[in-house]
This record gives C-alpha cells, sequence and structure tokens, in this order.
C-alpha cells in the first residue's frame, strides 16, 4: 500500500503528502510582508497530521519576523464555514484583535469572511483572510480568497506510480514524497490590487 498522508509516528511507510509546513509558512509570510503583526490562525485539530505541519509553519513563519505565537490567537474550530465563523468572532472580539487571520482549509476562511462582514470590517482592507486547498469558492467569493494551492492531479500521480512500483514489488525512487503547495494571491487580503 502507499499512503495519501504521514503519520506523526516513525513508521516507514511510503506517503505523497503535501508540505503544509511550506504551505502555511509562505502564507504567513505574505502577511508579515504586508506589515502585519497580530495574525490570528482558526486551525482544526491539531490531532490531525496535516493540521500539526500548518501550525509549525505558522509558528515557524511568526519567528522568522521577530514574532511569537500568541496562543489567544490561535483559535480551533471544526473544519467547516460556521466553524470558521464562530472562531472568527471569537478572534474579533478581543481587546487586540488580530489584523489578519489564516485558517486550515479554505471553508473556515469564508466564514471568516462572513463574521468580519458583519462586524462592519472591509475584508482585504481592514483585515486580511486566507485559507488553504484552493477549493472552487476561493476564486468567487467576495472577496475572492487568497490560500494556498494544493497540487491534486500531481498527487494523484505520485501516488498511482508509487502504488504501481510497490505491486511490482520494485523499489520506488522515492518512498516519502512532499509536494511543493503554492500560494494564490487574491483580494481578501490585499483588496487595492484590484481596484
Amino acid at each position: 500500500f502507499v499512503a495519501y498522508g504521514r503519520v506523526l509516528d516513525d513508521w516507514d511507510i511510503p506517503y505523497v503528502d503535501t508540505d503544509y509546513t511550506a504551505g502555511m509558512y509562505s502564507l504567513t509570510q505574505h502577511l508579515s510582508d504586508l506589515g502585519h503583526k497580530r495574525i490570528g490562525f482558526i486551525s482544526g485539530s491539531p490531532d490531525l497530521t496535516y493540521v500539526h505541519y500548518q501550525l509549525e509553519g505558522f509558528k515557524q513563519a511568526l519567528t522568522a519576523n521577530a514574532s511569537s505565537a500568541d496562543d489567544s490567537l490561535i483559535v480551533e474550530a471544526d473544519l467547516s464555514q460556521r466553524g470558521g465563523y464562530r472562531a472568527a468572532q471569537t478572534l474579533l472580539s478581543q481587546n487586540d484583535s488580530p489584523t489578519a487571520i489564516v485558517s486550515s482549509n479554505d471553508l473556515m476562511a469564508l466564514g471568516a469572511i462572513s463574521a468580519a462582514q458583519d462586524q462592519g470590517l472591509d475584508v482585504g482592507r481592514d483585515i486580511a483572510i486566507a485559507g488553504f486547498d484552493d477549493i472552487p469558492q476561493a476564486e468567487t467569493s467576495h472577496p475572492t480568497l487568497t490560500t494556498v494551492h494544493q497540487p491534486g492531479r500531481r498527487l494523484g500521480q505520485l501516488l498511482g506510480q508509487m502504488l504501481i512500483a510497490e505491486v511490482r514489488e520494485e523499489t520506488p525512487s522515492q518512498r516519502h514524497v512532499l509536494a511543493s503547495p503554492s500560494l494564490i494571491i487574491r483580494q481578501s487580503t490585499n483588496l487595492d490590487l484590484w481596484l
């Protein structure tokens, strides 16, 4: 067998996964480059392996920009739009609320956009919000959503190639493959780019 995704244990199983650490690092770095110092993170459960790696990337980027992860700015939510909405309400109700929010997935980010708009904030100008996955709705939301694109087709090809090698009892050229995601910058982090 070949796994899509990693486990945090020391199991030596063949896998293909997205480099969630690098993806979240690039997203957080983008927000730091825009001048954001208080960046919130709406995360899924840290028991999920990919969320563990996203948190690593988030904290690494903050450290690289002479910031530290403020635990009050990390809110766990279920991976739904409603979960993102509620978590954003929690973040935005703080006295020193974040000027930017990243989310473990796009659905939560879309919920965060709705929560910010319900509080009268202009997303992309008053607050930056970004997601992860690049789902189709990210291109058509208002404003459009900055996100991290996962190379789904490439991941599938790599999984298929590795599985065929395993079935043929051949040694795959790589047993552990991390595919690089790419940052997609849209209006939700910088509305002025499109006005």
